[in-house]
């Protein structure tokens, strides 16, 4: 089940996230199979931020700024967790 929305910055924050999803699963379905299958673990974390976004209940204020000055935040989360790799991708 879909969490409600609720301002407008959100809807814009989910829009984009959204626009980027969409870009990527192209991306990504467009390449070979042998690079499907050595993306894997990029293609499971975009999945998994985009459902974050989807179903979280509520998206603090701070997080949705932030979300929105990121030029490809999904992409730019991906490359915090490459950074910091012991961190957890689960909500």
């Amino acid at each position: 089940m879909r969490r409600r929305e609720c301002g407008v910055l959100e809807k814009k924050l989910l829009r984009k996230v959204q626009r980027e999803h969409s870009l990527f699963k192209y991306q990504m379905l467009s390449g070979t199979n042998r690079e499907i299958y050595e993306n894997c673990n990029k293609i499971s974390f975009y999945e998994n931020m985009n459902e974050y976004f989807l179903y979280k209940e509520e998206i603090s204020k701070e997080i949705i700024e932030t979300g929105l000055q990121a030029e490809n935040l999904l992409d730019e989360l991906y490359q915090l967790y490459l950074k910091y790799e012991w961190l957890q991708i689960t909500s």
